[in-house]
């Protein structure tokens, strides 16, 4: 190669140096929802500074090259051109599969929202009309849930709070811990003891409040005062999380393989259907006619429910790698992926598809969605956040 030729080349990679690392300061702002693969405009521009390196040579060009070599105007142009064609095309390349790999085939989301600080690590979150409830190892703290977040007060008495919920139109707080199940009254007071032994998940109706202690799944009244065992049914292994589809009057449990679908029934609960997981269940989430599972490593599951007794999966979802927590909104499926924030998937025809990853909210580890907003716990600014369900990019 000729000393002239050296020189383009060295030129063409000075040049992709500099501009990955324009690239990369780029990459770390927002993108925009159009995004435009990088490998095209990289490789649009290594051809333009190809044939602008190439026009310089042109000015030192010597008429008395050996035949034979490319030292032509023309011909280095075209060498020239076609170099930083590839060189861009393969730079570009290698950001869009970083991109692709960042947001698991969706795109950047930017939702914007308030937050509260927490005290202590949460384990638990619960959202019920003006009212949120934070459990964890420092016990249970109330956020006013208003035109603004704000922590309004905090009870203690219980460590370690593993399940929650306010009991609708009432205010009373079921909580659920490794020493058993209580009752706290809506503000002031010191909580009662239902049932002893471990509460590994609840949920509460304005009438009843259905509990996991052990392998049982119990309802109590939600008026109720006395330390007993309580109706239910025994399933068999313990319970990992419990919702309620209030609109059906269907209760819904997860187990470590297995979805579960009851019907009260007096004072206890029927069984009505039954689906096995494809993962380790982690939580549930039960709207319309659609229940989603987190199933941490294993992804996201959305079943059809409409014939609760026979649940059809609907769509699967695997691309985060942890999913902590899942809800619904409208034709919306949020998943809580730690540290990567919160995955937004789109219920289509097809399933479940990936709309976007919204990396700013932060380790995100619980989710509830109610009415038009979304709830969800950051430990890594040990934070309680809200967003509107239905934001767009």
């Amino acid at each position: 190669m000729s000393v002239r030729a050296r020189a383009v080349a060295a030129l063409l990679v000075l040049h992709a140096g500099s501009t990955v690392g324009e690239a990369q300061q780029q990459q770390q702002q927002r993108e925009a929802a159009s995004r435009r693969p990088r490998s095209l405009l990289f490789a649009a521009l290594g051809a333009a500074t190809g044939a602008a390196v190439a026009s310089l040579y042109a000015f030192t060009e010597n008429d008395n090259s050996s035949p034979g070599q490319c030292t032509s105007g023309n011909c280095v142009l075209t060498v020239a051109t076609m170099s930083g064609l590839l060189v861009g095309f393969m730079i570009g390349r290698e950001f869009d599969q970083l991109h692709a790999l960042r947001y698991r085939g969706g795109v950047p989301l930017y939702p914007r929202g308030d937050a509260v600080g927490l005290e202590g690590e949460a384990f638990v979150l619960a959202v019920r009309d003006t009212l949120i409830a934070v459990g964890g190892r420092t016990g249970i703290q109330i956020v006013s849930n208003g035109s603004t977040l704000r922590l309004a007060e905090r009870r203690s008495g219980i460590r370690g709070i593993v399940a929650l919920d306010f009991i609708p139109g009432v205010g009373s707080i079921a909580v659920g811990s490794p020493s058993g199940f209580y009752l706290y009254p809506p503000r002031t007071g010191p909580g009662m003891l239902l049932r002893e032994g471990e509460t590994s998940a609840l949920v509460a109706t304005p009438e009843r409040i259905y509990f996991a202690t052990g392998t049982r799944i119990e309802s109590a009244p939600a008026a109720a005062d006395t330390l007993r065992t309580w109706p239910g049914v025994d399933i068999g292994s313990k319970t990992q999380a419990l919702t309620f589809d209030s609109d059906r009057a269907l209760l819904w449990a997860v187990t470590d393989t297995l979805l579960l679908a009851f019907r009260p029934e007096g004072d206890s609960l029927a069984a009505v259907g039954s689906t096995r997981l494809p993962g380790r269940a982690r939580s549930v989430a039960a709207r319309d006619q659609y229940v989603a599972v987190a199933m941490g490593e294993s992804g996201v599951v959305l079943y059809d429910v409409s014939d609760p007794a026979q649940p059809r999966e609907r769509g699967r979802w695997s691309k985060a790698r942890f999913a902590y927590s899942v809800s619904i909104a409208g034709d919306r499926v949020f998943a809580a992926g730690g540290l990567d924030g919160v995955y937004v998937l789109s219920i289509t025809a097809n399933g479940l598809e990936t709309f976007g990853l919204a990396r700013e909210l932060g380790f995100a580890t619980l989710l509830v969605s109610r009415g038009t907003r979304t709830y969800l716990v950051d430990r890594s600014t040990n934070s309680l956040r809200r967003i509107p369900s239905d934001f767009t990019q």
